[in-house]
């Protein structure tokens, strides 16, 4: 069962508010992945359509699927050049503008999903990246979606050592690509839309994307033999949704609440989702021709141990802002504090 399936049994009351609805407010977005695609409707479209229905028709979003107005990696900055209204994104793309986006784009070996979302929407986290992005970005932003621990890698090589990630021509993105480079191996940043046809092509040994169940829906398990488990590169992330500061301040009262409610169901619905589907379609794959190869502990702790390093890194390195120190410290003593109480491998 698809996601607009389940979406499309599932039906909302929109809020009532006493005040006059003002005039519908009509805005563009870009997406970072294709529209039609189960990532699209799963995050975009049902953020749209809950935006429109909790604003009693107030907002009118138009959404455009990547390479439609802007690139898949170019949200942020179509949004900051007038090119779209809104944009809806990964962090991920942009660490190198500004390391802190790892945090919320998935920092390797940083928080699962369960983990992640209390953090967002409990312990502060959603608070601090719209902090953030108005700083680094001159933009508001909403936390919109939460993604949950993708495979490591559909692979056409076994991967379980250290020593196999030597050489290995790999498709990664965000702080993974630093991270990976310096156990040996050979990264390339290619958009998602395109890694299928990479790894199908044999252009690249491995590739990582998203979750057991997302990947499945494209296919990966049918052109690479091995499935490389656990997705420490990606534990968890949250996507968001961004706008010009002047543009969310000229919404009013009504659609900006629309648009966080919007997204905080966009959050649950996704983190419970994907984390029924994909414990179902991991137990699909185990039970078909696939090999699972499960990484050795010293892979899994090395990713953990250069994970934080390179977020230090670039917190050294970085001058004229403490947002790297400010998150980094919010997050890892969240983190902590969760291993600690619930003693749960994230």
């Amino acid at each position: 069962m698809s996601y607009r399936s389940v979406l499309a049994a599932c039906s909302l009351t929109a809020l009532t508010f006493t005040a006059a609805p003002a005039p519908a407010a009509a805005l563009t977005l870009t997406a970072w992945e294709r529209e039609g695609s189960e990532v699209f409707d799963l995050y975009v479209r049902t953020f749209v359509d809950l935006a429109a229905e909790l604003s009693g028709g107030e907002l009118q979003i138009t959404p455009f699927g990547a390479g439609v107005i802007a690139g898949v990696f170019d949200g942020h900055a179509a949004v900051t050049d007038g090119i779209a209204d809104m944009a809806f994104g990964w962090a991920g793309y942009i660490v190198n503008q500004h390391a802190g986006n790892a945090f919320f784009g998935a920092l390797p070996g940083g928080m699962g999903p369960e983990a992640l979302y209390h953090w967002t929407y409990s312990g502060g986290g959603k608070e601090l990246l719209t902090e953030f992005r108005r700083a680094a970005n001159g933009q508001h932003a909403v936390a919109c979606g939460l993604l949950g621990s993708e495979v490591f890698a559909h692979s056409h090589r076994r991967i379980q050592t250290l020593a196999d990630l030597e050489g290995l021509r790999h498709r990664t993105a965000g702080a993974f690509v630093d991270v990976i480079r310096a156990l040996g191996a050979t990264p390339t940043v290619i958009p998602g839309p395109d890694v299928f046809a990479a790894l199908e092509r044999r252009a690249i040994d491995s590739a990582e994307y998203l979750t057991p169940y997302l990947n499945s829906k494209v296919g990966f398990q049918n052109v690479a033999e091995y499935v490389i488990m656990p997705g420490i590169h990606t534990p968890a992330a949250v996507y968001e949704v961004t706008m010009n500061i002047e543009t969310w301040e000229g919404l009013s009262e009504r659609s900006q609440r629309a648009i966080e409610l919007a997204c905080e169901i966009v959050s649950s619905r996704s983190y419970t989702f994907l984390g029924d589907a994909d414990m179902k379609s991991t137990q699909e794959l185990a039970a078909g021709r696939n090999q699972i190869v499960v990484l050795d502990d010293e892979v899994i702790e090395r990713i953990r141990d250069e994970g934080r390093n390179w977020i230090n890194a670039r917190a050294a390195a970085t001058t004229g802002d403490d947002w790297i120190e400010r998150i980094g410290e919010a997050y890892f003593t969240y983190q902590d504090q969760w291993l600690s109480s619930f003693n749960r491998v994230q």
